[in-house]
């Protein structure tokens, strides 16, 4: 027996439950990458919303470029009189560019914003608050030819807002018809089952423009759930079979619900997941603290999870509970 077989890696699909350090492992099978279900299905309703978004922008600007050099409603530099539209064009160009690098950065492209306009409306405002001056600082530190007017500015950043809210809006409304809200609804499975599952399967149901759709659950490494499924949950197997279960339902979501497996199970899952391209979550009761506590930091640059810093960290508490004493 050589070391690389003693040391091999467990597999991913059998239960393994701790086993004599001598024992010997096999080494996982060669799981085939797979793509992203999820992503196809919204690639076509994202790209429809970047071009429209594209086509108000450019038109909110051409529309700022009138009203501020055309429509005689505000002066006009005898300089700047017989400017010409195509001279704009370059700055329009950049200016439209860089809102959607923008919109970009603040996720309005993500699926589920496509739906939720509230999330993407406050995006939108965020976004050409911050695009219109950084329009402008852009444009000045580039000296482009001809200078931008600060009044076009501000009109394509009102523009823009009266335009892409009603278009998005519109837009949101359509795709929450059943017809097209199914391609973006992620198919969930649920890995054991507890209440924590009970409740959100629960809370899924009762959503009417939900993102998500519980194709069933399987039992975990352990081979038991901790409680029973209702009976409209589809059981769907057993955890040796995740694998096979992943592809023929299409799954995109693996929930762990299991509070009882060990470190080791519960790598080899989120690796399964990993290869698969499928979301591994964790329900929250793996950690027995109160949810608001949660939070990451870095120590040493080292990302940790962990509770907020207990109260005897916060002097001005401190100091403000000294005082009503």
């Amino acid at each position: 027996m050589t070391n690389q077989q003693v040391h091999s890696a467990p597999r991913l699909l059998t239960p393994s439950r701790p086993t004599p350090a001598d024992a010997t492992k096999p080494a996982p099978p060669v799981i085939a990458a797979t793509p992203d279900r999820h992503s196809v299905r919204t690639d076509l309703p994202v790209a429809f919303a970047l071009a429209g978004d594209t086509l108000v922008i450019l038109l909110s600007q051409a529309l700022a470029f009138w009203l501020r050099f055309r429509s005689g409603w505000f002066a006009v530099d005898p300089a700047a009189a017989t400017m010409f539209f195509l001279e704009y064009m370059r700055l329009i160009i950049v200016g439209t560019t860089l809102l959607l690098f923008t919109f970009a950065h603040l996720r309005v492209y993500y699926a589920r914003n496509l739906i939720n306009f509230h999330e993407a409306g406050t995006a939108i405002l965020k976004g050409t608050a911050v695009w219109v001056f950084a329009f402008l600082a852009i444009s000045l530190a580039l000296d482009f030819q001809p200078p931008i007017s600060r009044l076009f500015a501000l009109l394509s950043y009102f523009g823009c807002v009266a335009l892409l809210l009603p278009w998005r809006w519109a837009y949101s409304r359509i795709l929450q018809q059943d017809g097209m809200i199914r391609h973006f609804r992620r198919r969930v499975l649920f890995v054991g089952w507890n209440r924590d599952a009970d409740r959100m399967a629960e809370a899924i149901s009762k959503d009417r423009h939900h993102l998500y759709e519980v194709v069933g659950c399987i039992t975990s490494p352990t081979g038991v759930f901790q409680t029973q499924p209702p009976r409209q949950t589809n059981q769907l197997g057993d955890y040796p079979a995740l694998r096979e279960i992943l592809e023929r339902q299409k799954v995109d979501v693996v929930v762990l619900t299991d509070l009882r497996l060990v470190m080791e199970e519960v790598v080899s899952l989120a690796n399964l997941c990993e290869r698969q391209y499928v979301d591994f979550k964790v329900v929250p009761t793996y950690f027995p603290m109160a949810m608001t506590k949660l939070h990451l930091e870095t120590i040493s640059s080292v990302p940790i999870l962990g509770a907020l810093p207990v109260e005897s960290e916060n002097t001005l508490g401190r100091w403000l509970k000294t005082a009503q004493r």
